[in-house]
């Protein structure tokens, strides 16, 4: 009895997911896009996402955010990588409760009904130096690269309940270089600028952590 109600339950809820990622365009000659690295070595990629309800009711106070991971050169047990997201998605909590107050203030998204997609929101994701001497490796043709996945979650609440609800996600990302557009690549060439243009999100699912 009590799993045809929790069924039921499951039918009529929201169900936030990720409907769309990819590389934020540049908007002004000035506004660097892609994946980009300051004097100092440490680097950032600004991502533009949307979300969609695919359930039956109303979402309520969405979040999310996003992390790098520099694939297999951390040597990441898949306990290891999920403990690491569970941490990551419960900071989330910390976020204000309420509609946001400015354009640059893009979460929380107060509510997003059934079938319904989000605007696009920036998601940014910072990257040191440190990280990428440590996680850099050497390639077949002895030169440097290193991977680039990102993962991450989106956190909501229920109707009438304060109890959070979240959906992980996890992509590699790839590039087609300019110089050799017949080719796509997983392997980045450390401070090297990459366009926005030339860049890829693939679904990485394997890493993806829990959806409830």
């Amino acid at each position: 009895m009590q799993d045809t109600i929790d069924e039921m339950q499951a039918e009529q809820r929201a169900w936030i997911k990720v409907d769309s990622i990819a590389p934020r365009p540049s908007r002004l000659p000035f506004d660097p896009a892609g994946i980009v690295f300051e004097k100092s070595g440490n680097g950032f990629l600004a991502a533009e996402m949307t979300f969609e309800n695919s359930g039956k009711s109303p979402a309520f106070d969405i979040r999310a955010r996003i992390w790098p991971l520099f694939g297999h050169a951390e040597h990441l047990s898949a306990a290891a990588l999920l403990e690491r997201e569970e941490k990551g998605c419960a900071s989330l909590d910390s976020f204000p409760r309420g509609p946001a107050t400015s354009d640059i203030v893009e979460f929380p998204i107060p509510v997003l009904f059934p079938g319904d997609k989000s605007r696009p929101v920036n998601l940014f994701i910072d990257f040191h130096k440190a990280d990428i001497e440590r996680f850099s490796r050497i390639g077949v043709g002895h030169e440097r690269f290193f991977e680039f996945w990102v993962y991450g979650c989106v956190r909501y609440l229920l109707a009438g309940s304060n109890a959070p609800h979240e959906s992980s996600f996890a992509y590699r990302l790839g590039h087609t270089p300019s110089k050799d557009p017949t080719h796509f690549y997983f392997g980045f060439t450390p401070y090297e600028h990459v366009s926005p243009d030339d860049l890829t999100f693939v679904p990485w699912p394997i890493l993806s952590g829990p959806t409830n």
